[in-house]
């Protein structure tokens, strides 16, 4: 009885993660296309693993991975801690102060190169950090 709990619980955070990374990504590819129609993004905005421009597939490929590995150390705070909400919510704003540091660290970009990849992830933390936090209930 009570490991059917758990996964009752376990596949509602999971439905919320997956909601949360879908409307997270889907809200950063609006924002990349935005931002290439006005011609926000510097030509000097690459991916370090290929070398090339960013392109509307890198924002989907890090959007989805870096909210996976929230959802991944949502379910460790769960497991090792009291108060998994509000553990949470504090790892999850040091996670978000510290994936600024991916768009900052670029040099001489910019400043509406900034202020649209500042925003995306912005936008990628409130949506995951508020389902994963008020709507799990």
């Amino acid at each position: 009885m009570g490991t059917e709990n758990v996964d009752r619980e376990t596949i509602e955070v999971l439905k919320l993660a997956g909601l949360a990374i879908i409307i997270a990504t889907i809200a950063n590819v609006i924002l990349y296309y935005i931002g290439a129609s006005v011609d926000a993004f510097d030509d000097r905005v690459i991916n370090p693993s290929t070398d090339a421009e960013l392109v509307v597939m890198d924002v989907i490929q890090a959007s989805i991975m870096f909210l996976i590995i929230g959802t991944i150390a949502y379910f460790v705070v769960n497991r090792f801690t009291d108060n998994t909400k509000t553990n949470f919510r504090n790892l999850a704003g040091v996670g978000y102060i510290l994936s600024l540091s991916n768009p900052l660290l670029i040099d001489s970009i910019r400043a509406s190169t900034y202020i649209f990849l500042i925003t995306m992830h912005t936008v990628s933390a409130v949506i995951f950090i508020y389902l994963m936090i008020y709507k799990n209930d």
